[in-house]
């Protein structure tokens, strides 16, 4: 309805309930490295857990490109047409990159 900002986490106190500040989260298994990708929901409504993982183990030699590439496979043709917000992080900094190769 165009009404719902980006804000919803800080705010939106009319639309509650329904809608929900709190974060969808899963957890899956990835060459035992620990990982946290933080997306808005351009990327999560295109883009599999499963194929995000496949981006991201791809990706790792190029840390720079994480963010951009999991944004590139989310609106490649036919995919999202939402706006997108994507952070990667590798927990355990560069030690937890070279565990991967």
């Amino acid at each position: 309805n165009g009404r719902i900002s980006v804000t919803r986490s800080v705010g939106d106190r009319p639309f509650k309930p329904p809608l929900s500040s709190e974060a969808a989260v899963t957890r899956h298994s990835c060459d035992g490295i620990s990982w946290v990708v933080a997306a808005s929901d351009g990327l999560w409504e295109a883009v599999s857990d499963e194929e995000a993982m496949g981006v991201v183990r791809d990706t790792v030699k190029v840390p720079d490109l994480l963010s951009q590439r999991l944004v590139m496979h989310a609106i490649d043709p036919g995919g999202s047409r939402d706006n997108l917000s994507v952070v990667v992080i590798v927990l355990g900094g560069a030690q937890g990159v070279e565990q991967v190769y």
